[in-house]
């Protein structure tokens, strides 16, 4: 058998192995409620059926426990929903309860955890099949292998599983965990450089400590699980807290020894991988040290243990890249934004801690601390940036040479040219990314229109003359630049020297949209460095000039659309005001003109004013008539317009139209001829907005008549529908404007010309109530009069 086969056939074994560790961790049991430890007491710290918090749990199955990981090794042998035997101590008093077990961890967690520890079985698979140098990747394997199975083989139930398969998952837990100390400080002395027989010593030393406490934690394990008694239990947690510290040192070792080759290491190539193996130790072991087992020690655990895990995924990825491609990444910037979030994030999390706590011994209210809470977070929120800010710039200097990767930066730039909506902020942007990643004396950027220039964002120049900079833009017609501001092989044309040299200039970029017309102009002075601008350099500089172009034309045309918006929007406000205004009028004039009318009707009983009554009479309906019209349309602009439709017989609706149009009629002397087929002609539709259309066809025809004024009605039907014609004997109305006059408040130009009075809103109702009857209005007009139709669909019985 193969070496790589036989790895892969032992991986298998072991991977089996954890899954049943795994199922173990699924049925771990815990205690339904929340506890903690201090000075040797297990006490509830939340209420749950009749226990209080602060209540003390003295003895569990009759055992007395003093500590939480007690409570966790007897419970490991218990089931979920096993009722659990309590004696718990309140105020001096002792009394019974129990309890039902409850899963230990949730769902999430289960998949989480499988997930991470498959990865790490599959990491040191790949990294001992791609590893070009096979001791480190060998030792870097098992050392995968068996903090995978920490993970997966984690303390669980292990008395779930038969044939005391429970106990050989923790059997391997507990191999596992005291192996992977000496595999690292192992790794550390062969890896990048083979320095083994200077620590074989202590590579000896720290495999016979794993051995030796391998065996004692399994035996102490056996011996606990077996007895369950109280001194079994505790020597077990004993020998567990002396492999805490063994673990501890390991760790310490292992880094001091790779720092030590970091100092000593004279190749470039080698510095890099130690750079990743130093931050996978950082994110990894050294977190797991600080956040996971020194608070299990003194029982202070203020991180979740998931959290913990996923950051020990930082171990096996930086070692694999170290070992397999270092140049993968950039670890130097890896590294550099580490510490600077690290830095920042501490430095907010003691100032939001030591807010909190400061605001929470002031103020007594819960409702005030949750106030205060929040304040703390958004300024420490608006503390955040300008934080990162000035620490990013003082690790750049004093540990880092500022670098930037070409593509990202591209990616970058043009995330944030999208996002620009206006020209100062997209001008402001552009100079001060430039200025970040260039470090240059001077850079500006601005438009030129004709031969005005207009600087958008600048910084280091000063205003130049608008013609001499503009001609020189424009002349150039391309990207230039000074030859000896570039490197070597740099396809560019060259600027003119003196010109370039006397405003500052070591490259000019000239800005232009989709039509290939220059709109603008880049111009970037020399590096603060004394560097010349690389191939890269132009690059970036070019398709940066490119995109703002580009983006200036969009943002110009979004700035022009929104002024239309705007002007639009403000059209829509004025005649939402004009629809209130005529709404408001009308209803203002009804009132008064309800009196009138019902005052002439009750002078009426005198005959010698009966005539000059009925005008009065006559008038105010004509002008209720006017007032309602009104109404209708300012409720047809508000969209409260509403139509009851029922069946009813279209010569009655007629009928009752022309009786009202009976005094208008008359006044103006005008002849109506009747053309009414009497058959009998059902619609559906609303009378009353029936009769309003007609009338104001009716109302039409009379005051745009001319003398002899003479009207034709004609009712008919043709087809499907029925047609009510109105023709008049009037002045016409132009082809162009025949539909035009069916908008609202729009007055056709022979209406204008003669100076005739009017809304020009009743045609807009009458096109308005067709529409509602599902019908249809058409007109047709010449020099001797207008025809206006109204079809109503026949009601089908």
């Amino acid at each position: 058998m193969s070496g790589s086969l036989k790895i892969l056939s032992i991986d298998i074994l072991i991977y089996l192995i954890c899954l049943l560790g795994f199922i173990n961790l699924v049925d771990k049991a815990n205690l339904p409620f929340e506890i903690s430890s201090a000075r040797n007491e297990v006490k509830l710290t939340q209420n749950y059926q009749g226990l209080k918090k602060g209540d003390r749990i003295f003895s569990i199955y009759g055992k007395n426990v003093s500590t939480i990981e007690m409570i966790e090794t007897i419970i490991d042998g218990k089931q979920i929903n096993d009722i659990v035997p309590l004696i718990i101590q309140r105020n001096g008093l002792s009394f019974n309860s129990s309890v039902y077990l409850i899963p230990f961890y949730s769902t999430l967690y289960d998949s989480v955890i499988l997930v991470i520890g498959s990865l790490f079985f599959i990491l040191g698979l790949f990294v001992y099949n791609k590893g070009s140098e096979r001791k480190p990747s060998e030792i870097f394997h098992w050392a995968s292998v068996c903090t995978g199975s920490i993970i997966l083989c984690t303390w669980g139930n292990y008395n779930f599983l038969p044939l005391f398969l429970g106990y050989v998952t923790r059997f391997l837990f507990h191999a596992s965990y005291t192996l992977v100390p000496a595999l690292f400080l192992h790794f550390a002395f062969v890896f990048p450089s083979d320095r083994e027989s200077r620590g074989n010593k202590i590579i000896c030393f720290f495999y016979s400590v794993a051995v030796m406490l391998s065996i004692a934690l399994n035996l102490s394990f056996l011996l606990g699980a077996y007895y369950q008694s109280v001194p079994s239990i505790n020597q077990y947690l004993i020998l567990f807290n002396v492999h805490r510290i063994y673990f501890i040192l390991g760790v310490i070792v292992s880094v001091t020894v790779f720092t030590q080759s970091f100092k000593h290491a004279e190749v470039e190539s080698e510095k890099k991988k130690l750079k990743w193996l130093l931050f996978g130790f950082f994110i990894g072991p050294i977190c797991y040290i600080l956040l996971w087992i020194l608070p299990e020690v003194f029982q202070i655990k203020f991180v979740p243990e998931l959290f913990v895990i996923v950051l020990m995924l930082a171990v096996p990825l930086s070692f694999a890249i170290s070992i397999i491609k270092y140049h993968l990444l950039d670890i130097d910037l890896v590294i550099n934004r580490s510490i600077v979030y690290s830095i920042v994030l501490v430095g907010l999390f003691i100032i939001y801690g030591s807010a909190v706590y400061l605001i929470s011994d002031i103020v007594n209210s819960q409702f005030d601390k949750t106030l205060s809470s929040t304040l703390v977070v958004m300024v420490i929120a608006i503390l955040f940036q300008p934080a990162r800010t000035l620490i990013q710039k003082m690790v750049d200097q004093k540990f880092f040479r500022v670098q930037y990767d070409f593509r990202n930066t591209i990616n970058h730039f043009l995330t944030d040219i999208k996002e620009c909506t206006d020209l100062n902020s997209l001008g402001e942007m552009i100079v001060n990314n430039i200025n970040a990643i260039f470090h240059i004396e001077k850079v500006g950027i601005g438009l030129i229109n004709d031969v005005e220039l207009n600087f958008l964002n600048y910084s280091g120049y000063e205003y130049w003359d608008s013609a001499e900079f503009t001609g020189l833009v424009l002349a150039a017609g391309s990207p230039s630049a000074l030859k000896n501001k570039l490197e070597p092989g740099i396809n560019i044309a060259y600027g003119d020297n003196k010109l370039f040299s006397s405003m500052g200039i070591a490259a000019l970029f000239p800005l232009s949209g989709s039509d290939q017309k220059i709109s603008g102009f880049l111009a970037v002075g020399n590096k603060k460095s004394g560097q010349k601008y690389s191939v890269e350099d132009i690059d970036l500089l070019k398709t940066i000039a490119s995109e703002t172009g580009v983006a200036i034309d969009r943002i110009l045309l979004q700035q022009k659309f929104i002024f239309e918006q705007m002007q639009k929007q403000k059209l829509e406000e004025l005649d939402k005001l004009k629809s209130f205004f005529i709404s408001s009028a009308a209803h203002e004039l009804k009132t008064p003109l309800t009196s009138i009318k019902i005052y002439s009707e009750l002078a009426g009983i005198d005959p010698e004013k009966k005539e000059y009554l009925n005008i009065i009479d006559g008038e105010c309906d004509r002008l209720s008539r006017l007032i309602d019209n009104l109404l209708d349309i300012s409720r047809i602009e508000r969209g409260e317009k509403k139509y009851e439709l029922s069946p009813c017989n279209l010569n009655s609706v007629l009928d009752d139209a022309l009786k009202v149009m009976e005094y208008q009629f008359r006044i103006e002397n005008c002849q109506v001829d009747y053309h009414i087929d009497k058959n009998d002609m059902e619609i559906l539709a609303d009378p009353d907005s029936v009769i309003s259309a007609l009338i104001n066809l009716f109302s039409n025809a009379l005051k745009y008549s001319l003398p002899p004024k003479k009207i034709i009605v004609r009712l008919c039907r043709e087809g499907e529908d029925l047609v009510i014609s109105v023709i008049d004997n009037g002045i016409g109305i132009i082809e162009e404007e025949i539909q035009k006059i069916l908008q609202p408040y729009y007055r056709s130009t022979m209406v204008r010309n003669r100076n005739f009075i009017g809304t020009g809103i009743g045609l807009a109702l009458v096109k308005h109530i067709m529409e509602a009857h599902k019908g249809s209005i058409k007109i047709s007009s010449s020099e001797k009069g207008s025809t206006f139709s109204l079809y109503f669909p026949l009601l089908k019985l």
